[in-house]
């Protein structure tokens, strides 16, 4: 897993480092809703849009490739995950993979189905129903 460098923390909003030096933005809403990524002149690299479901969030949409793909597979989404959970301290859900779109809109696309499986882990506590069961990832 890619690891980006913490450079500024300011409560809701964060700046980190990539690998290849370019800096991007993490923002979380107050309400822990929407987790907007965007480089530092302000153009939207992609977001997480989330549903507070009784202090639980509900995972509606991910994205991080609105640029382009360069974005993807640099430990960006799993930067935002963490700083929700450090911010919020919730357990964070996704629909489960099976290729249909639900009434709510959430469904997992592109490389969100392996990123959700493979890349979440040790303190983040994500829970992906299969096959009606619940299955812990950490």
């Amino acid at each position: 897993m890619k690891k980006l460098k913490l450079i500024t923390d300011d409560d809701f909003e964060r700046i980190y480092e990539l690998q290849n030096q370019e800096r991007i933005k993490i923002i979380l809403d107050e309400m822990g809703e929407e987790i907007l990524v965007k480089t530092l002149d302000d153009k939207k690299i992609g977001s997480i849009e989330l549903h507070d479901n009784d202090g639980n969030f509900y995972i509606l949409r991910m994205f991080l490739d609105e640029l382009d793909s360069r974005y993807t597979n640099q430990g960006i989404g799993i930067e935002c995950l963490l700083f929700h959970k450090e911010m919020f301290g919730s357990i964070i859900t996704c629909a489960q993979d099976d290729g249909n779109t639900r009434s709510d809109g959430s469904h997992l696309t592109g490389g969100a189905p392996g990123f959700m499986l493979k890349r979440i882990c040790l303190t983040i506590f994500i829970f992906i129903p299969l096959k009606d069961k619940m299955r812990k990832i950490y």
